[in-house]
């Protein structure tokens, strides 16, 4: 089976729950012995040693382009994804080569979806936006300029699509009711986490500090809930004993000024975060609108309770038994959430705790690339797919 997956970038390349899940899909396609072509760009002055093993690699062919910069005036992001779909088409057209899907995360399969349209015969097309940012919460007149300019091409993307990619839940509702995409259209199927995430370190089942510790992943975005949280630590660090970690570029103006409250910046090494991850007890995650956020399963396969807002597909990774899901912009939850996780007795915190670990085991990448290859032997245009 040859796949032609079209991206913006991998990790760790570029930085994003986009560009892991690219980097993770070729990865483990490869370890199937799945031919992949992988279109992507690496940003100038990042290069470095192929994140690809050696055993994957004979299966990956890498094509490497520019992402045109479009300077900063409305529309910029339209722009360069519309110029860097045709740079992906025009590197498709030049390779001539044969393949069972064409899988296209955000815009990448925007140019050949219109010839497409346009009558050209090419497989199926499976585009995957994820968290469908534009038709969610957006904050400041700027985003949602952004958002109201990106809509109307999204929709003819999904549309145009001979599939569309779903992580599930609320995402999905999004789709078919305010999209109209038919549900025989949508696949759905989660994110994925690599196994090395899962930490199976016996000390683990040490005693839970009476202090508890809480850790924030991610960057400085209204919708990712911060100002909220940020207030409802301020008000409780006056109350309560504990800690929390941010690691995340979080601008100084918004950090809270606590001895407990530390900030770590950007740390894109797994075990530099995996190391604040293990001395942590619970992950917060706030947000206003989602996809299927990483971060979660990296804190669930680190064993961590989750605080998390019911957005996106948030629903299929938190729920009571592994921590509290709260509605989005709800303070008054966000606040009891906090005070219970303080509050609660260490043999039910653990509990959640075993229960998260337990839960992301289903989310592994073995498990995810599972499903992905049954929906390709399903749906490519190779008629033998016997040898995946």
């Amino acid at each position: 089976m040859r796949i032609a997956l079209l991206t913006d970038g991998i990790y760790p390349y570029v930085v994003g729950g986009m560009q892991k899940h690219s980097f993770y899909m070729a990865k483990y396609l490869a370890k199937r012995g799945v031919s992949v072509t992988l279109f992507h760009f690496i940003p100038e002055g990042n290069q470095q040693v192929s994140p690809f093993n050696s055993n994957e690699l004979p299966f990956i062919k890498e094509v490497c382009l520019t992402f045109p910069p479009m300077g900063a005036l409305p529309g910029h992001y339209i722009r360069e994804s519309k110029s860097y779909s045709r740079s992906i088409s025009s590197a498709f057209d030049q390779l001539a080569e044969d393949y069972d899907f064409i899988y296209a995360q955000g815009f990448t399969a925007w140019d050949l979806l219109q010839q497409k349209e346009k009558g050209r015969q090419l497989p199926p097309i499976c585009v995957n936006l994820h968290g469908l940012n534009m038709f969610q919460m957006v904050y400041g007149l700027k985003a949602q300029l952004a958002g109201q300019m990106l809509k109307p091409f999204a929709k003819v993307q999904l549309q145009g699509a001979d599939y569309v990619h779903s992580l599930g839940g609320k995402l999905t509702s999004i789709l078919i009711e305010d999209l109209n995409i038919s549900r025989d259209k949508i696949w759905e199927i989660p994110i994925g986490i690599d196994k090395n995430w899962l930490n199976s370190d016996s000390a683990w089942t040490d005693s839970i500090s009476p202090r508890r510790n809480f850790v924030f992943i991610g960057r400085y975005d209204r919708v990712k809930g911060i100002k909220e949280l940020n207030k409802i630590l301020g008000d409780l660090a006056k109350e309560y004993d504990f800690s929390m970690s941010f690691i995340g570029p979080i601008p100084e103006s918004h950090q809270v000024e606590h001895p407990h409250i530390k900030y770590f910046g950007l740390i894109k090494e797994k075990e530099r975060i995996q190391e604040v991850l293990k001395l942590s007890d619970v992950l917060i995650c706030p947000s206003h609108s989602e996809g299927m956020p990483t971060v979660i399963m990296e804190g669930m396969a680190n064993r961590c309770a989750i605080i998390a807002t019911d957005v996106g597909a948030v629903a299929h990774q938190v729920d009571s038994e592994n921590g509290w899901l709260i509605e989005a912009k709800d303070e008054v939850a966000l606040r009891k959430a906090l005070i219970e996780a303080i509050e609660v007795g260490p043999e039910v915190l653990r509990a959640k705790q075993i229960a998260s670990f337990e839960r992301v085991k289903s989310f592994t990448w073995d498990r995810v690339i599972d499903q992905m290859l049954h929906f390709f032997q399903h749906h490519s245009s190779s008629v033998d797919i016997t040898s995946t």
